[in-house]
């Protein structure tokens, strides 16, 4: 089964060792000095993926910037972007995709995933006001576990939290994690969000 019709079936799939733990510490590094990441290795990697999910997102020679995340938090249930904004909620078609990469071995209850979620219908303002929390304790919902190095590919609109409680590891959890939007929407989205930003600086 490809990459593509297992991200469509499931919304999530688990690429284990994408990363060496080397690499990943590199990461680290580079995430704890920066806040950031722009790790060349990884970008370079990704055009495979990318050509698996027939997506035809290319990251070129440019370097996205991917978010380093550090420690316990708890964050609601969510989408990633567009789908948690009001034109793009309704849609059901791959439109985003969120890597996470864990940079340490992540135990359970750190990360819940809730499978098969990609058709279900959302009403956005329940979606930014935390409405969908008490999914993630649907008996269908996974709590994700998995080694360092291992790369988590999320269907955006797959219903999610990267952290809904305590959790144990011999190491303070640390993730990289980054956002992908089709590119035939990712200008209306930049500039839907610039209007957001606008409206909520003028209020």
């Amino acid at each position: 089964m490809s990459l593509l019709d297992q991200i469509t079936r499931n919304g999530y799939i688990a690429i284990p060792d994408f990363m060496s733990i080397k690499q990943c510490n590199e990461i680290k590094l580079e995430g704890l000095r920066n806040k950031t990441v722009r790790y060349k290795p990884f970008w370079m990697a990704m055009p495979s993926i990318f050509n698996e999910l027939m997506l035809g997102w290319e990251t070129g020679d440019r370097m996205p910037t991917a978010d380093f995340v550090e420690g316990e938090t708890v964050q609601p249930a969510q989408l990633t972007q567009p789908y948690m904004y009001r034109p793009w909620t309704p849609y059901t078609e791959l439109l985003s995709i969120r890597l996470v990469l864990l940079l340490t071995q992540v135990n359970t209850k750190s990360i819940t995933l809730v499978p098969n979620t990609t058709k279900e219908k959302y009403e956005t303002s329940r979606l930014q006001s935390n409405q969908y929390d008490d999914m993630l304790y649907d008996p269908n919902a996974v709590s994700f576990t998995g080694m360092k190095g291992t790369l988590l590919v999320l269907h955006g609109r797959t219903l999610h939290s990267l952290g809904t409680e305590d959790y144990v590891t011999e190491e303070p959890r640390q993730l990289m994690v980054a956002d992908f939007v089709h590119p035939k929407i990712e200008k209306s989205v930049r500039l839907y969000q610039k209007v957001i930003a606008d409206q909520q600086a003028d209020s």
